[in-house]
């Protein structure tokens, strides 16, 4: 995820102390989570984890990546997806046709034409494809077709490509005043990479 702020390139670093000690179990507590990258890192390791963070996007990734041990197998969903496994949900939310929805009418240009302030944060189809799964995935909840797991491991997985279509600097305090090429790339999720673990985080 593009972000301010990320701590992958610390991750070396914070892991250090924990080698010269010869820490290779226990408890780690990352306390400001962000994007989770410290806390999967450690999760990685084999260590417990306590993670924590005050912004809903990063309470999304930890439940998904720390929280989450296991590849979940979306069994309800199978009456609208067959063999519902994750790759063939992933397909079918890819391929949904794109919605005019929130998303679209607040924060891409020809949405919120008619509005007060016209956005340019995203291209009208990738406005409409994140629209179009935001909405299936809250019908799905809403119809408890999805286990706890499953609804954040989907719903983080949106989150972590949006910034890669967005048309932003690294924050959605603005928008870009010329269109960042990464406007045109299509808007597709992709399956998470979900660490196994017996430990409960």
């Amino acid at each position: 995820m593009r972000y301010i702020g990320n701590k992958i390139n610390l991750l070396e670093f914070i892991e250090k102390p924990l080698k010269e000690n010869k820490i290779k179990q226990g408890i780690f507590c990352d306390i400001f989570s962000g994007t989770t990258n410290v806390a999967k890192h450690f999760k990685k390791l084999g260590f417990k984890i306590i993670s924590n963070d005050n912004m809903m996007y990063s309470h999304v990734f930890q439940k998904a990546y720390i929280e989450n041990n296991k590849t979940p197998k979306f069994k309800k969903l199978d009456k609208i997806i067959p063999n519902s496994n994750i790759e063939n949900v992933f397909a079918y939310l890819n391929n949904l046709k794109g919605k005019k929805g929130f998303i679209y009418k607040n924060f891409c240009k020809e949405g919120s034409q008619n509005s007060t302030y016209t956005r340019n944060y995203f291209s009208k189809q990738n406005a409409q494809r994140i629209d179009a799964m935001r909405e299936i995935l809250e019908i799905w909840k809403k119809k408890k077709l999805l286990a706890k797991n499953e609804y954040y491991i989907i719903l983080c997985a949106i989150l972590e490509e949006i910034p890669f279509v967005s048309n932003i600097s690294g924050t959605y305090g603005a928008f870009l005043k010329i269109d960042d090429p990464r406007m045109s790339k299509k808007f597709t999720i992709k399956i998470p990479e979900l660490i196994q673990s017996k430990k409960p985080h």
